[in-house]
């Protein structure tokens, strides 16, 4: 469960016949929960992991798999870091800057431009 206005802290104990099946997740702006949602820490399976960065990143950014410029260089740059012993959502970007073309440098500075907000 995911709680942003941590409403529902006491769901363990008030549905104790569920609890062993319950986690609950509270977001705050706080250091520690930076990455909290990332979908390579969420997902078990990295093929899941890739698609879930897929649908988060073309959402922010407004990339259409459509669009065959840019959606290829993020494609590309996610498959990347899925296929990487070290995975995560900030690794796109540098991934993104190691291609160093004027598309992937833009596509990377539009997706960090979000990293500062509580949100990301």
């Amino acid at each position: 469960i995911v709680d942003p206005k941590a409403e529902r802290g006491r769901w363990k104990e008030t549905l104790p016949e569920i609890s062993h099946e319950i986690n609950i997740v509270t977001l705050t702006s706080d250091e520690k929960n930076k990455g909290l949602l990332d979908p390579y820490v969420i997902m078990k399976n990295p093929k899941d992991s890739e698609s879930l960065a897929i649908d988060i990143l073309t959402f922010l950014t407004g990339i259409s798999s459509r669009d065959g410029e840019r959606f290829p260089i993020l494609r590309k740059a996610i498959r990347a870091v899925t296929n990487s012993e070290v995975r995560g959502l900030m690794k796109v970007i540098e991934e993104l800057r190691v291609e160093n073309t004027p598309l992937s440098t833009s596509i990377a500075d539009h997706i960090e431009s979000f990293t500062d907000y509580d949100f990301a």
